[in-house]
């Protein structure tokens, strides 16, 4: 079984926590009030160096550029008019103080929320994988309701998956990339960590995501992911739920941070021990822009006539 995909990012936080003092406020989309759009479309510029000191933005949307090298960038999008464009390598990491190490590399940027037990979150999101995406041991693209414990409690994944189903943990040419729902969840001292394979990966085309989430840290959570490929014509699809089950963390002697961070993201990685190649190698993936919403109806609603 993987190990957990990233280690602990309390740098990340305490950045946060200095730059950030509050969480973006609702903003009407598609009739709902969102409580946090980070589309492109809304991006006049973001700024293209990044790292400490760098943190230049129009309008202010997010909370942290936590990314150096220009590895993020706006573009024009012909769906969507805008998208995020994120690069990514063993060279890219935050550039405050946290790297991934050999291997590894990250290129992303936050959004402060606040910590959410007992309720129900609903995202909304769209990610594109280009033809020329070489598959790593692991490849992190969204993060939710990060508690600075282990990571991801709830995230989107882009895995590589062997014919009979298994995660392709030790290097094969035959193993191919999917999208799937990674889960951290329960007591720290005993994570459980869980796969869920979505769909195969559509190279060139816009998947779109509706993520639901109601956060527990006991038996009763539940979450529900649906997704679609629309250049494909297809609806929306249930590919993955469960009901009364873990879906945040717990460290035992600490309480429940009263805010955390989503992430978006190109978090990405190789295991030479296993034969994965070395040093890892630089992908490119395009991001929409997540919302947050309180309702599925709501993030449903954000992909409007789309």
């Amino acid at each position: 079984m993987p190990r957990p995909i990233a280690p602990v990012l309390f740098l990340l936080i305490l950045l946060l926590s200095l730059i950030a003092p509050t969480w973006s406020g609702a903003r009407s989309t598609s009739g709902y009030q969102a409580l946090f759009d980070g589309r492109a479309s809304r991006m006049k510029s973001i700024d293209p160096l990044g790292g400490s000191g760098h943190q230049e933005q129009q309008p202010f949307v997010w909370d942290c550029l936590c990314y150096v090298h220009g590895n993020v960038k706006l573009v024009p999008d012909s769906r969507y008019g805008k998208a995020y464009r994120y690069s990514t390598d063993g060279s890219s990491w935050n550039g405050f103080g946290y790297d991934p190490g050999p291997n590894g590399g990250t290129s992303d940027l936050g959004q402060w929320r606040p910590q959410g037990l007992g309720r129900w979150d609903w995202y909304a999101l769209a990610v594109k994988i280009p033809h020329s995406w070489r598959q790593p041991t692991w490849a992190l693209l969204f993060e939710i309701n990060f508690p600075a414990w282990t990571s991801p409690p709830e995230g989107v994944d882009v895995s590589p998956r062997q014919q009979n189903g298994s995660y392709c943990w030790t290097y094969s040419r035959r193993c191919r990339s999917w999208f799937d729902l990674i889960r951290n969840v329960g007591s720290v001292s005993s994570i459980s960590r869980e796969h869920h394979w979505l769909q195969p990966v559509q190279f060139g085309k816009w998947t779109e995501f509706v993520i639901g989430i109601k956060w527990e840290n006991s038996n009763t959570g539940a979450y529900q992911v649906y997704t679609r490929v629309p250049a494909r014509g297809r609806s929306f699809t249930l590919d993955a739920s469960a009901s009364g089950v873990d879906t945040y963390q717990t460290n035992a002697g600490t309480p429940p941070p009263a805010r955390t961070v989503d992430l978006q993201f190109l978090y990405e990685g190789t295991e030479p021990s296993n034969g994965w190649p070395s040093p890892l190698w630089r992908n490119t993936v395009y991001h929409r822009g997540f919302q947050r919403f309180t309702t599925k109806a709501a993030a449903f609603a954000a992909f409007g006539r789309h």
